[in-house]
């Protein structure tokens, strides 16, 4: 019996085994449009799958995993945040303002630290990290960055859904983060609100900064 997806339906940590039969995965697939679709068999699905990924070329099937930060990730988190401030945030800071924010040469063990004291979670998709996110115990949240080649993904919004689940567990009445020009946009949509617009000065360089905020 052929089942039809809602037009102009965009699918994201849909499991694929209710349209596809696919029952041993769970699929998401993202950035991708699928009108009128009609799903016969499991080879429709596939069949489908593959023509989307030629016409999308940001659609992604991958499965999604975030867990806990471990010291072997170091390395990557870092390399992740200073390839996405020198590309993702140069749309909105100039070359003096990134190479301040996240400069050569960074302190691996003040890094890990940081990561190993507060609540640290990093998202993987395809056994690579796309993406990590930190929450202190006073309910900032110090960093959320993903990897230049996962934006609009949707990894931001499961990095800030895992955090907010976090938050209640501990029973944080409201979180704090200090957002970038180009992150605040997505800090708005997840229901921050903007206290204050700000210079953050770092290595001596200032940054525009907006204090912001969301209630429980």
């Amino acid at each position: 019996m052929m089942e039809k997806l809602p037009r102009n339906l965009y699918l994201s940590e849909i499991k694929m085994e209710k349209f596809c039969g696919l029952k041993d995965t769970v699929h998401i697939i993202q950035n991708c449009p699928l009108n009128d679709v009609f799903l016969r068999q499991r080879w429709d699905c596939k069949k489908r799958i593959q023509e989307e990924r030629s016409v999308h070329k940001r659609l992604i099937i991958m499965e999604l995993i975030i867990r806990r930060y471990k010291a072997e990730d170091l390395d990557e988190l870092i390399n992740l945040f200073k390839n996405t401030v020198h590309s993702v945030n140069a749309a909105d800071y100039d070359e003096e303002q990134v190479k301040a924010w996240a400069p050569e040469e960074i302190d691996r063990d003040i890094w890990h630290r940081r990561l190993n004291r507060n609540f640290s979670i990093v998202a993987f998709a395809g056994g690579v990290i796309v993406g990590f996110a930190v929450l202190s115990p006073t309910a900032n949240v110090e960093m959320l960055f993903v990897h230049r080649d996962h934006q609009m993904e949707q990894v931001g919004t499961e990095l800030m859904s895992a955090i907010f689940k976090k938050a209640q567990k501990e029973s944080m009445k409201q979180l704090t983060t200090q957002s970038s020009i180009t992150a605040k946009s997505f800090f708005e949509k997840m229901g921050f609100q903007e206290v204050e617009e700000r210079e953050q000065q770092l290595r001596g360089v200032e940054l525009t900064a907006y204090s912001m905020k969301k209630e429980f």
